[in-house]
């Protein structure tokens, strides 16, 4: 058996020593953000600034207004109200509905406006949903096939609805004669019907609202009944009980005191929105 030499002694020396710093480095990172963790309502009241994510085209629920850019809608007025009673500014900002919900996730923003449809990283903690929407239909103002809600489950149509969502399991439950088809994204789906390759599509009222005021093509049309297909919800990150148990307890109270139905009343466009109950 060959003796290790002094040189090769050192060497392994160093190498265990880097070791140990490393792993006292990484454990001391784990350290300080266990004890960060769970502290965010307390971070809030000091800095008085909450950090908000939102999808800038939810149309009479949150939306940056074209002209002033202001963000505007029921849960952008909740939003505010909520920080008042923290004493703290809001500092909206815009992303998709899957990026807020990242945001949350990673401690970029502390409260995500969204629905329940929206796949989240295990990270993230939904409220009660406080808001609902039926499904709406969306066409082209131009089409031949369909002038009303009737026109849609007959043979022949082609109905576009996103992949996963409530919306297509409402939609293959109900229609009967309508052709189905899912679709991955938002984009996709829209750009069949206003090319031609699908008839309509069906998606929530704040949605639909949305195309029709930013394209020109998108025409609604309203279901005959108010049923609560898609649900809005807020969203914070999970391991934060507190901040959970607080936003909560808004949301619970202002279902039970009146201030979400009168939310919903100041908003003109928002009249199909439905305000759900406990």
């Amino acid at each position: 058996m060959i003796a290790p030499n002094h040189s090769h002694r050192t060497h392994l020396a160093r190498l265990l020593r880097a070791g140990l710093i490393g792993l006292c480095l990484i454990l001391a990172h784990t350290a300080a953000a266990q004890e960060k963790r769970g502290h965010r309502l307390e971070r809030i009241v000091a800095d008085k600034k909450l950090r908000v994510c939102m999808w800038p085209g939810h149309y009479s629920l949150s939306y940056r207004n074209p002209r002033t850019r202001e963000a505007q809608g029921i849960d952008v007025d909740l939003v505010r109200e909520l920080a008042s009673e923290l004493k703290a500014a809001v500092e909206f900002t815009d992303s998709s509905l899957q990026q807020a919900l990242e945001a949350v996730s990673t401690g970029r923003c502390d409260l995500a406006i969204t629905l329940v449809d929206t796949p989240a990283p295990q990270a993230v903690r939904f409220t009660t949903p406080h808001l609902g929407s039926g499904i709406h239909a969306v066409t082209t103002r131009g089409s031949r096939r369909i002038k009303q809600w009737d026109d849609i489950d007959r043979p022949g149509v082609i109905v576009a609805v996103l992949l996963g969502s409530m919306q297509e399991t409402l939609t293959f439950n109900t229609f009967r004669h309508a052709q189905l088809v899912s679709f991955p994204d938002e984009a996709a789906r829209e750009l069949a019907v206003e090319s031609g390759r699908a008839d309509i599509l069906m998606t929530s009222y704040p949605y639909s609202l949305y195309l029709v005021r930013n394209t020109d093509w998108a025409r609604m049309i309203d279901p005959p009944d108010r049923s609560a297909a898609t649900l809005f919800t807020w969203a914070v990150p999970r391991g934060e009980d507190a901040w959970f148990q607080y936003v909560q307890h808004f949301i619970e109270t202002i279902k039970r005191d009146g201030r979400l139905q009168r939310a919903v009343q100041r908003r003109p466009d928002a009249k199909p929105m439905i305000v759900l109950a406990d």
